[in-house]
């Protein structure tokens, strides 16, 4: 038996709102099922939105959603279709949960509403406000990856979207609200390059995800008006700082990703497609596979390597952006390495050797990331030994 969005929409009950977050300037954030209802408190709101459902400019919204997809078969029945059935879908969707469907505005992912991270930050007088969900380990991308979606047969929700929920107690034009998301998508992809999140489309740092959306909420009745916007205003500075905050949150709430969960070497250089198992295979190691667990542990939590790493990392991009020669950069990349090669690895002369003909900086990581599971499991199997 197949199902499909239809049946899922006919079988969930509806639930009572709940109040998550009340914002300073009346805005108000609700809870119920798969949603998360921003309400504002009177029709003297606008809302700028690139999402599907009323996107665009919309006057007097009754309320911005954000809506977790279904999943599974129910999904893939939607996928490949014309997009009307996707927006027929999230029609019948907030009809069921009471929404005014031609005054609402709607936003979806892949992320649960449980963790939607909500910040605000005040300048010169001026509240922004943002709710936002995140995570983009599915489908991370970097603005001018190759295509990987025909917006004109079909419409997927991929896992992996940011949705930017952007709240201004002030009255903006069209262009300051132009501004306004413009900045947030800035912040949106200072904070991914801050934490070095990866496209699955190619070997750079993602600036986003396929299917990230963002609306902005401005209130028109605010004695602060703002006509003349620009990126190194106040109000852009506070939503940079708003955005940035709380999208930092969501991504973390929803798929670990942390400073700390960042930083694992073995992370790091996937970026550039270099796998867990292309370093093991460079080494026999002379282990039990407890000890090597025990040092792969240690070996994904050690600062120095992850240091050594991204300096090598950083460099193979600036090969690749032609930035750098590639025989100034590799050879840049072997001093690098050569220089914090320590430890048991540093004295077995087969494997010093073995690095010197390295050719690659992508050789020379795989390589020195085994020779650093070498030094770990000698120190544990050298302290159980002891012990």
């Amino acid at each position: 038996m197949t199902i499909t969005w239809r049946d899922i929409i006919n079988a969930e009950e509806k639930e009572e709102r709940r109040l998550v977050k009340s914002f300073p300037c009346g805005v108000s954030a609700y809870r119920q099922n798969r949603s998360l209802i921003v309400v504002p408190p009177s029709e003297d709101w606008r809302v700028l939105s690139s999402g599907n459902f009323n996107g665009g400019f919309t006057s007097s919204p009754s309320a911005v959603f954000n809506s977790t997809s279904i999943g599974g078969t129910a999904e893939y029945s939607m996928m490949g279709k014309p997009r009307e059935v996707h927006l027929e879908y999230v029609e019948g969707y907030a009809k069921m949960l009471g929404m005014d469907t031609s005054t609402a505005v709607g936003l979806g992912t892949a992320a649960h509403m449980e963790n939607a991270a909500k910040g605000s930050v005040t300048s010169n007088g001026i509240e922004v406000s943002a709710v936002i969900t995140g995570g983009i380990r599915g489908n991370g991308g970097r603005a001018g990856d190759p295509a990987s979606f025909d917006e004109m047969e079909r419409v997927m929700n991929k896992s992996g979207t940011i949705v930017i929920i952007l709240i201004i107690d002030a009255d903006l034009e069209d262009s300051a609200l132009l501004g306004a998301m413009m900045t947030a998508t800035e912040a949106k992809s200072r904070t991914l390059m801050k934490l070095s999140g990866k496209s699955i489309y190619s070997k750079g740092i993602a600036t986003g995800s396929g299917t990230d959306q963002v609306a902005v909420m401005c209130n028109k009745g605010s004695e602060n008006k703002i006509s003349h916007y620009t990126n190194g205003s106040e109000l852009a500075d506070a939503i940079k700082k708003c955005v940035e905050s709380t999208l930092s949150e969501a991504l973390d709430l929803q798929t670990m990703m942390n400073p700390e969960f960042q930083r694992n070497p073995y992370l790091i250089i996937s970026r550039h497609k270099i796998t867990e198992m292309d370093c093991h295979n460079e080494i026999r190691h002379p282990f039990r596979m407890s000890t090597l667990k025990k040092g792969l542990a240690e070996l994904t939590k050690d600062a120095e390597t992850s240091a050594a790493v991204s300096a090598v990392i950083h460099i193979m991009d600036e090969i690749e952006w032609g930035l750098i020669p590639p025989d100034a950069g590799t050879s840049a990349c072997k001093n690098i390495l050569n220089a914090v090669i320590s430890g048991p690895s540093s004295k077995d002369p087969v494997l010093i050797k073995r690095f010197e003909a390295t050719e690659t900086p992508a050789e020379m990581l795989k390589l020195y990331m085994a020779m650093m599971l070498f030094n770990k499991a000698s120190e544990i199997a050298a302290a159980e030994g002891s012990s």
